[in-house]
Order: C-alpha cells, then structure tokens, then sequence
C-alpha cells in the first residue's frame, strides 16, 4: 500500500498550481491521498468562519474608544466582522490577506453583548450574510452571552430606534483596518 500526500493550497502557490504566495496560505491546505488508485480528499483544517480580522493596531484603537463602554467582567472580543460561516465564496479567495478598510459606528449593549456596526466596503458587501455587519465587542458569558448575540441586538435595537425616531449610538466613525481570512475550526 503507497501512500502519497500532495498540498494543495488555492492559487498562486510555489510549491503547486494553486496559485496563492504562500505567505498568505495560513497554514490551510487540503491533502490528497492516493491508495490503491483511489483518491480521499481529507481536509486539514476546516474553516469555521470567513471574516476581515482587525488588525492588532485596529482593535486596541477601538478598544481604547469603546473603554469606558465596556462593563467589567465581560469578556472582550472585538477580533472580526464575520463574511459568512464556512469558506469565502470563490470570488473573494483572492483577497485573502489582503488590508481592507472598514468604519465603527452605532455602538450596542444589552445584558449579554456589546456590539458596533461595522460599515465594509462596497465590494465585500454583497458577500457578508449578516443583516447588520459588526464587530461583537465583549460578550457577559456568566449571563448566557454568546458572540452570535449581537445579530439579534442589533437588529432590534434598530427597529426600536426606528420607532423612537433616534439616530445613531455612536456619532464619531471609527476608522478600521482588517484582513480578510478563512478562520480554521479549533
């Protein structure tokens, strides 16, 4: 029985005919099994989610904006604005790793989450799945908080607003840089 493995990364690799430089590969790849003339495709890493990452710089400007916002105790996350679940759609498989320039406004809270809305480019915008895109800030874990939360709160904050005639939570637009990136399963 042979076995031979072969990477297999996107599209511009050296190593194959993918394609992708292989410093923006994230160590994701797929490898090909060959036994007994049959191939098995097993993947790697999964993709959890696509999203564009904050930069470091990005996250602590936001996070030093929003400081006094956050209730103590929570767990702060303020890492991404989430594309979509799974992989990015085949259209943006060549951006990934590429800087894309995004802005913070509308700042939500509620017992469980706090939350911003993210303003992404026109480009990207058709391919983000979530109503409202944003950036889940911290998350109350000791009272059921989950990242997935913020959809919800943002959604009916807005509808709450929209009948309160209130505009905005957050007047001063928060100038952001992130990645977009496939995030692995852990």
């Amino acid at each position: 029985m042979t076995t031979n493995i072969k990477q297999k990364h996107a599209k511009r690799c050296k190593n194959c005919d993918c394609g992708i430089p292989d410093e923006r590969l994230g160590g994701l790849f797929e490898l090909k099994i060959k036994k007994r003339g049959e191939s098995y495709m097993l993947s790697e890493n999964k993709i959890s989610y696509s999203a564009i990452v904050l930069t470091d710089e990005s996250r602590n400007k936001l996070l030093s904006k929003l400081a006094d916002r956050i209730p103590e105790g929570w767990d702060v996350v303020a890492h991404h604005v989430t594309i979509k679940m799974g992989e990015l759609p085949p259209e943006l498989k060549p951006s990934i790793g590429l800087p894309v320039t995004l802005k913070a406004s509308g700042f939500y809270v509620n017992d469980k989450v706090a939350a911003i809305e993210a303003i992404v480019p026109p480009e990207i915008r058709p391919f983000v799945k979530n109503k409202h895109p944003h950036i889940t800030v911290a998350v109350n874990r000791a009272a059921g908080g989950k990242p997935v939360v913020s959809n919800d709160l943002i959604a009916k904050s807005l509808q709450t607003d929209e009948e309160s005639g209130t505009v905005g939570r957050y007047t001063t637009p928060i100038d952001l840089m992130g990645q977009i990136q496939e995030i692995p399963q852990q």
